[in-house]
């Protein structure tokens, strides 16, 4: 059987930005999507959530066998047509590491257990080579923090123990995933910066990823974040909840956000002592300097 026409001849060159989750990637996909024109023009053909969760369905976890895309023939023919305009392609979407909740994000010793073949099945599905993946990392304690926090502003407010249980908060690293990546076929490449930079690293990232470091002025700019959930806000919604259970948790938490923002007045939730902020903090900053000397990573800094 022949080769189907909307494939591309030879694969573009692809970069596919998977996140990591509460790493300011809704902002940044914000600004791509805001200036996707602009970026064309550059060059560059971006590809983010609005058109992907819509479009393109991702393996399930757990399962041997895993789904083909839901439509590849639409991103087919966006590879195909950025690959004749000559463009690079940016393909944004965190998702595709799976939901922001365990196991999705971290079991036992491990960050994102099913990333691998996630990421996989995707280049396979797709026809891909040579791909650059790119990942913004995060301080894993605060990692998991964030994601409690934005299950709670989804309407889950769990304790953070239940939330956290069966996971070794201070055997996260992102070396050991960083390694499973570069395993998958078709990786060939993978782009690091860390969220306590951004959007300082801006100039930087967008020459990296985008190609052009001009459109460092539209990642650098100020836009709508999402800023989480402060310490009073959560219990106070936890303690509303407990005495009517029929209460809509998604509503609860919102009101209690913006009667108790999180700021310096209203700190968020902090549940690991300072012992073991610390801990997690050096062996972050171990870490990115022992990724910084890997053969196929690069570590953006300022």
């Amino acid at each position: 059987m022949g080769s189907s026409p909307s494939a591309p001849a030879s694969p573009p060159a692809v970069t596919i930005h998977i996140g990591a989750h509460k790493t300011a990637s809704t902002h940044l996909q914000k600004a791509l999507l805001a200036h996707r024109d602009e970026l064309a023009a550059m060059g560059c053909r971006y590809i983010g959530p609005d058109t992907l969760r819509k479009r393109h369905a991702y393996p399930a976890p757990r399962k041997a066998e895993h789904r083909a895309p839901a439509n590849p023939h639409t991103l087919l023919q966006a590879l195909a047509t950025a690959h004749r305009a000559g463009q690079r392609v940016v393909l944004s979407d965190e998702n595709i590491l799976g939901r922001p909740r365990p196991p999705f994000i971290a079991e036992g010793s491990q960050l994102y257990p099913q990333a691998a073949p996630r990421i996989a099945h995707l280049i396979s599905s797709l026809g891909l080579q040579n791909v650059t993946l790119a990942l913004c990392l995060r301080d894993p304690l605060g990692f998991l923090i964030s994601a409690h926090g934005h299950q709670a502003l989804a309407g889950h407010p769990v304790c953070f123990d239940a939330f956290v249980d069966g996971i070794d908060p201070l055997a996260l690293r992102w070396p050991e995933l960083i390694s499973r990546l570069l395993g998958c076929a078709g990786v060939s490449h993978i782009l690091l910066w860390r969220y306590e930079a951004y959007p300082e690293i801006a100039p930087v990232l967008a020459e990296q990823l985008l190609g052009d470091a001009r459109a460092c002025a539209w990642l650098g700019a100020d836009g709508p974040r999402l800023l989480g959930i402060s310490a009073q806000a959560w219990q106070q919604a936890r303690a509303l909840i407990a005495e009517d259970p029929a209460r809509d948790p998604k509503k609860t938490v919102k009101q209690q956000i913006r009667k108790f923002p999180k700021s310096a007045q209203y700190p968020p939730l902090q549940p690991f002592s300072s012992a073991l902020v610390a801990q997690s903090r050096s062996q972050y900053d171990s870490d990115w300097k022992q990724l910084a000397l890997w053969p196929r990573v690069t570590c953006l800094t300022l």
